[in-house]
């Protein structure tokens, strides 16, 4: 879904995008929302990258 809705809004054709997604139930436009596991919402500017448990070290050569 993240990514229909980055084509959609950068590189669908002018007359819109080729493919819409609604909610069956209500005929409602679907979107991305991010939220953390407790249910924040969350910005790009919120969100941090740190080593997960594969994250390996190189030794040097």
């Amino acid at each position: 879904m993240g990514l229909l809705q980055w084509g959609d809004r950068y590189r669908a054709d002018p007359e819109g995008p080729a493919v819409l997604a609604r909610h069956r139930e209500c005929g409602a436009h679907v979107d991305v929302r991010i939220r953390c596991e407790h249910g924040h919402p969350v910005q790009a500017k919120d969100i941090e990258s740190v080593p997960g448990p594969a994250f390996r070290v190189r030794s040097p050569e």
